[in-house]
């Protein structure tokens, strides 16, 4: 299926106008993060577009070991970015939770779905972007979740440890609450994924002539996958920020 590119241009630019037109009815003031919005993803999907040409020609698995660790660092840089309550080497723990997270699952991924070679770019690139994409998000809510509770609870969290707790007991509630915030987005797709929703991925495998079976099996993996690299990457990323905020006598940094 290849679109005519004139037509689906002509046909969104409609589309955006009529939103456009409907902001300024109803007063609303969204016409320049609309604009904004639609311009930047079409530049940055085209960009990508022929990024990925050259990159999907790849036959060299050295190269694509260092693009995947260029994606793994831009997306630690962007986790530091969104968790506005920094420590010291806040970015090594970043980097460290989403390579230990990420790279077994992605090789596990690329061994359940049979991709050959492994580092075949068109097939092993995408699934590590989805997976390190639903990552980032966990990994930078649940830590920030935590170190904002741990702020706002400290003095509740230092009694438990006076009164002879461990750290890892004092702040469990607090650890439980903020993996569950990390997990929530996950943890809604997957529980309306095929009655309320058909995910973009198996949608866009049954436009491509895929049968529904495979196309549904294929999803199931990677939605474990990306379940799975989420739940450890937020949970290596609250371990090492807890050792960092907590000295060994159990008192704040």
């Amino acid at each position: 299926m290849k679109p005519d590119f004139i037509t689906s241009g002509i046909i969104c630019l409609i589309l955006l106008g009529i939103n456009l037109i409907a902001s300024v009815k109803f007063q609303l003031g969204l016409e320049k993060h609309f604009f904004k919005a639609s311009f930047r993803v079409t530049l940055q999907l085209l960009i990508l577009g022929f990024l990925l040409n050259w990159i999907f020609s790849i036959t060299n698995p050295i190269l694509i070991v260092m693009i995947l660790l260029v994606m793994m660092i831009n997306a630690s840089y962007h986790i530091k970015k969104r968790v506005t309550q920094g420590y010291r080497f806040a970015f090594l723990d970043h980097l460290i939770s989403v390579l230990l997270s990420i790279l077994p699952i992605s090789f596990v991924g690329a061994f359940v779905l049979h991709i050959e070679p492994w580092w075949n770019p068109s097939f092993f690139l995408p699934l590590v972007g989805m997976i390190i994409g639903n990552a980032l998000s966990g990994v930078s809510t649940g830590v920030q979740t935590y170190l904002l509770d741990v702020h706002e609870k400290k003095e509740e969290v230092l009694n438990w440890i006076a009164y002879g707790a461990s750290v890892k007991e004092a702040s469990q509630s607090i650890r439980k609450r903020s993996i569950l915030l990390a997990m929530n987005p996950t943890l809604n797709s997957m529980y309306s994924m095929g009655i309320v929703s058909i995910p973009g991925m198996m949608a866009g495998q049954m436009i491509g002539n895929q049968a529904p079976h495979d196309a549904a099996v294929i999803q199931i993996v990677v939605m474990i996958l990306i379940f799975s690299g989420t739940f450890f990457g937020s949970l290596i990323g609250l371990i090492l920020a807890e050792k960092k905020i907590f000295n060994q006598e159990g008192t704040l940094c």
